[in-house]
């Protein structure tokens, strides 16, 4: 039988790719979706569980199955309330990753940020890197941490300043190499095809930062 993916944060500009690619790939007999809003799309393999609160949801309903790829995330501009924020973005995963270590998961892959840093005096850096602490203490056999710079690709929220970032960013290709190849944008569909690679692939570095993110998205 195939393996059962679980994915939080499907509807996200990763979380949506990665489910598009999941579908393609012939190792996963189901994608099980735990979410708050519904995918805009079906498939025989989805399987999609929505939650109103998904804290609760899944405290009273915990995950099962092969491989978790957590792809949760925030804004200011959605929960302006910092305790809000670090629900979505620290409190969630650590809750689905204990429940993926309770049921004995083969790999778990989380969508984290370039520079996190629980030391970091960057707020956005700052609670990334207290996620991945927390994260690495409960000990799972298999977890990474992608760790993607200014991510391309389509949103359903209008964000300018993001757009004239990313604008700015492409206009400067030429620079990014040597020390600031890292921070060269990466499409978020190379980054859920790392993604499902780094699941499925014996990987020693639980910390893949951006440009590892799209050699191994080439290969």
């Amino acid at each position: 039988m195939g393996k059962t993916a679980v994915v939080l944060g499907a509807t996200g500009v990763v979380g949506k790719l990665l489910v598009l690619q999941l579908l393609q790939d012939y190792r996963y007999e189901q994608i099980h979706i735990i979410g708050r809003n519904p995918l805009d799309f079906d498939h025989y393999k989805i399987k999609e569980t929505l939650y109103a609160d998904l804290e609760k949801g899944l405290k009273e309903h915990p995950i099962n199955g092969d491989h978790l790829y957590c792809c949760l995330g925030s804004t200011k501009a959605k929960t302006p309330k910092i305790e809000d924020y670090k629900k979505v973005d620290v409190a969630l995963p650590l809750l689905a990753c204990s429940q993926a270590k309770e049921a004995r998961f083969e790999a778990v892959v989380v969508v984290s940020s370039l520079g996190a840093n629980a030391h970091s005096k960057n707020f956005y850096s700052q609670m990334k890197g207290e996620m991945e602490d927390e994260l690495e203490a409960l000990d799972l056999p298999k977890i990474h941490f992608v760790q993607p710079s200014v991510i391309l690709g389509e949103r359903k929220e209008f964000r300018l300043v993001e757009l004239i970032g990313k604008g700015l960013m492409r206009a400067l290709f030429f620079i990014w190499k040597g020390p600031l190849k890292e921070y060269k944008p990466i499409q978020a569909a190379d980054i859920s095809k790392a993604m499902i690679w780094l699941a499925n692939t014996p990987y020693d570095a639980r910390k893949v930062t951006s440009s590892k993110l799209i050699e191994i998205a080439n290969y």
